[in-house]
């Protein structure tokens, strides 16, 4: 592991060299240490304006994050020689004050990083969620641990994961995947078949793309062990089509596509994904040829356009109104941003504040919009309930 920390340690100081960081001589640090644009890497407050995009813009690819995190938690006491010893602190006193200045991104490989519940009919769907989980379903081999241990993504300021403090997971989580949920949406079809459509053609693209910083935190969740970095973005894509299905904080484009003769990327799973219209994992509908990406985008979303994205979470909102049984208008204020992904959703009037007023928001929240050419679209849409 000591040849790891070296060739680490060596890809950094290179990576410094090629961008000629100037800030270097002036804070006395060695030759060629890169700082990134922000010193203090943060998960964004809501409304803060923070995008994925901008946040990921900087990260370095983490091909190994045990690599990465034992520089973090490695200790040099094994080494024999006083020589190998001194060399050992050197490099990981050069690493754990260079890490934490450099956003890094890596495609999460487990799978508990998404997980999507059984088909729920009063969804109409199902509920998918992304997690903070690196290696959650099998322990990971990091530094020199004797031991492999759980990796896992935490905000700033949270509490360790189970601990039931402020602003960390219940305690009495089911799993260690539940236990550092990051975000979570319904997903509503029009019916049964294409939500298992859906689920046999769309799902299996589905990644969860994470950004973070390398500040290690150990923690312990019932019996297991393991260390948090620190959580600096997360989003779910579909590698096949580019669309983003849950984001934090918002998305304002596509993901990068996977190559087209990819073969985890069939034909006829694209064309059926780009059939499902308005599926969230499939392209935003826009009733035209996307492959067309010369086309010009409209300048913002007509009223056609909404009105056929919320008819297709109607049942979903009328479905809020037969669990509860109360009727009322349901005026809803949407953001959209756009690449067509909801960017936040408020309900006014009587209803709002109510369980059936939840209901509505969180079936809100599943609507798909096309693209158009324009950051964010503000607009209203009503829904009434009566028997």
């Amino acid at each position: 592991m000591r040849t790891a920390h070296l060739w680490l340690a060596a890809a950094l100081a290179a990576a410094g060299a090629r961008a000629g960081d100037a800030r270097a001589a002036d804070d006395g640090r060695a030759a060629g240490d890169e700082r990134a644009a922000s010193d203090d890497v943060k998960v964004p407050a809501a409304g803060s304006g923070e995008t994925f995009e901008l946040l990921a813009k900087d990260a370095r690819p983490a091909a190994d994050v045990g690599v990465l995190l034992g520089a973090l938690v490695d200790r040099c006491a094994d080494e024999k020689r006083a020589l190998d010893r001194a060399r050992c602190q050197a490099t990981l006193a050069y690493l754990r004050k260079t890490l934490p200045e450099h956003p890094f991104a890596t495609t999460a490989r487990d799978p508990a990083a998404i997980s999507v519940s059984p088909y729920d009919g009063a969804l109409k769907g199902y509920r998918i969620s992304l997690t903070a989980c690196i290696a959650c379903t099998s322990p990971a081999r990091v530094g020199r641990s004797p031991e492999p241990v759980f990796v896992t993504l935490k905000k700033p300021g949270e509490a360790k994961p189970g601990s039931g403090k402020a602003g960390a997971p219940a305690a009495g989580a089911e799993s260690l995947a539940a236990a550092v949920e990051i975000m979570s949406l319904p997903l509503g079809f029009p019916s049964q078949a294409e939500a298992q459509r859906w689920l046999a053609e769309v799902r299996p693209h589905l990644r969860a793309e994470l950004v973070f910083n390398a500040t290690a935190s150990e923690w312990k969740f019932r019996s297991a062990r393991g260390y948090a970095l620190g959580l600096v973005a997360a989003r779910i894509v579909d590698a096949c089509t580019g669309a983003v299905v849950l984001s934090s904080p918002p998305s304002t484009g596509l993901a990068p596509r996977a190559a087209p003769d990819d073969q985890d990327c069939t034909t006829a799973a694209r064309v059926a994904a780009k059939a499902e219209a308005g599926t969230p994992g499939a392209p935003p509908p826009d009733d035209s040829d996307e492959d067309d990406e010369d086309k010009p985008l409209p300048a913002e979303l007509t009223r056609t356009v909404i009105a056929h994205s919320m008819g297709r979470i109607r049942g979903q909102v009328f479905a809020c109104f037969e669990r509860f049984r109360v009727p009322g208008a349901a005026p809803l204020t949407y953001e959209v941003a756009g690449n067509g992904t909801v960017q936040s959703v408020k309900l006014g009037g009587a209803l709002a504040g109510t369980p059936t007023g939840d209901c509505i928001v969180e079936a809100a929240h599943a609507a798909r919009f096309p693209r158009f050419d324009g950051p964010v679209q503000t607009f209203s849409y009503p829904f009434f309930l009566r028997r």
